[in-house]
């Protein structure tokens, strides 16, 4: 990674990294784009992604991860399986794993919509005001989909992500 790192720097050249690898992007990426079953679910720059996600996939992505002073600790998982892409879900690819699944969920695909700032987009119907991975946004979340007919079960847990300051990532 860091001979492409050094590369781009000395040729100012763009590079498009595939990964599943957060940490990689986290070092590597000035923009991010999170992608779930060939669909793309949420775009923004890393610090947006990392600290302000808006998709409930981008957030369980970032739960998932493994946090300093938690050693030992069982990683939280999604809950579900990744869809068939034979035979995908109708709607939100996303929805039969999502914890804010609304009815619009099951039936409509969302469009990828300006969420934050101007260059933060996401495919889900939660309020665009909804974004960060703290348990309030979270429960903020439960409410907005409980207000549109949401029969998914409630379960928010402290997120572990934390802002460092602007100097970092």
């Amino acid at each position: 990674m860091e001979l492409i790192k050094h590369l781009q720097e000395e040729l100012g050249i763009s590079v498009i990294l595939i990964t599943h690898d957060l940490g990689i992007i986290a070092d590597m990426a000035h923009e991010v784009m999170i992608m779930y079953a060939g669909k793309v679910m949420e775009t923004a720059g890393t610090r947006s992604i990392y600290y302000s996600p808006h998709h409930p996939y981008t957030s369980a992505l970032l739960n998932s991860l493994p946090q300093s002073g938690q050693e030992g600790q069982r990683l939280p998982s999604i809950a579900g399986q990744p869809p068939s892409l034979i035979n995908p879900p109708s709607g939100c690819p996303f929805h039969p794993r999502c914890a804010f699944t609304m009815p619009k969920c099951r039936t409509g695909s969302p469009p990828l919509r300006l969420v934050d700032t101007s260059v933060h987009r996401s495919a889900c119907w939660l309020p665009a005001d909804l974004t960060g991975s703290s348990a309030e946004t979270d429960m903020r979340r439960h409410a907005a989909s409980a207000a549109e007919g949401s029969s998914a079960p409630v379960a928010v847990a402290d997120s572990p992500v934390t802002d460092p300051g602007k100097d970092e990532l």
